[in-house]
């Protein structure tokens, strides 16, 4: 079984394995997707093909660059 998280939360997952009885250490995390993919490589792409996504958020900086 995988299990997917957010690489700057690596220590606290395998903390938290460990401690309910799992035998993982650090060295036992790797990346889902490349290690370049990060929100910069797909919100501007999402924001673009879901108009309605900043509707609450009239305002927002980001919306208006893209």
């Amino acid at each position: 079984m995988d299990l997917i998280f957010l690489d700057f939360i690596a220590e606290d997952v395998v903390d938290a394995l460990t401690a309910a009885g799992a035998n993982y250490t650090e060295a036992d995390v790797s990346y889902y997707l490349p290690e370049t993919f990060t929100t910069n490589s797909y919100l501007p792409v999402y924001a673009k093909q879901a108009p309605d996504w900043q509707r609450d958020v009239p305002n927002c900086p980001v919306g208006a660059a893209v």
